[in-house]
């Protein structure tokens, strides 16, 4: 009901700050609102981790969880942001970068045009190209500093359209058989051509191993004027 919420809100034009998990951002709806800038990020804490407070009868586990000075339980939960139409001062922090492209660091998708980052930190300075990035990079996303192109994460396509269709997509299994059937042609694709040491797939119309990333947005530099 998280998308329901929200959009609700927006439409009563409402100021809130609420709490939701990062997967949130890769939802339809959800997306379309930033890329709008009607919401955005508010302060995270590190590694988007917020310890929540439990039962007295809630089993904590032994990483991520603790007994406050008060003895209130309290466990972590991962992947939590703070989801808000209110400014703050992080809001627009200008993400300091150090890294140069190279096609070996760097590799290109192969369904879409744009290059993959595996770490927002890593992000090259000097690429004016699309970039796939992880979506904790909505954490620093500056709208002066980056454009928000679209998302890749197998389920919707919003503005940044796959450039392939691989057709009768098989995941092959560690001795090398082909297994289960799926469709891989809206992630984003990595195409390698030896057998990686992870899941992996082959395709019809492809020539070589095939690895689909986790949810990447799509982004680039902002140009000066």
């Amino acid at each position: 009901m998280f998308r329901d919420y929200v959009e609700q809100l927006v439409e009563l034009n409402k100021k809130f700050i609420i709490i939701g998990h990062q997967n949130a951002i890769g939802y339809v709806k959800i997306f379309k609102l930033i890329i709008e800038n009607k919401i955005w990020l508010g302060c995270s804490v590190k590694s988007g981790e917020l310890l929540f407070g439990v039962p007295d009868d809630y089993p904590l586990s032994k990483n991520g969880s603790k007994i406050d000075d008060n003895g209130k339980r309290l466990t972590r939960v991962s992947g939590i942001r703070w989801f808000t139409n209110l400014s703050h001062n992080n809001r627009n922090d200008k993400l300091e970068l150090t890294k140069k492209y190279s096609q070996e660091e760097y590799p290109s998708y192969d369904n879409y045009n744009a290059i993959n980052v595996n770490r927002t930190k890593d992000i090259p300075m000097d690429f004016n190209g699309i970039m796939g990035v992880p979506i904790t990079f909505i954490d620093k996303y500056n709208q002066n500093q980056f454009e928000i192109i679209g998302i890749a994460n197998g389920r919707f396509i919003c503005e940044a359209m796959s450039t392939k269709n691989y057709i009768n997509v098989r995941q092959v299994n560690e001795d090398g058989t082909l297994g289960k059937k799926d469709n891989i042609s809206n992630a984003p694709v990595i195409l390698l051509q030896e057998q990686p040491d992870r899941r992996c797939y082959v395709a019809d119309n492809s020539d070589g191993y095939l690895v689909a990333l986790y949810v990447r947005l799509l982004i680039k530099h902002k140009i000066k004027k």
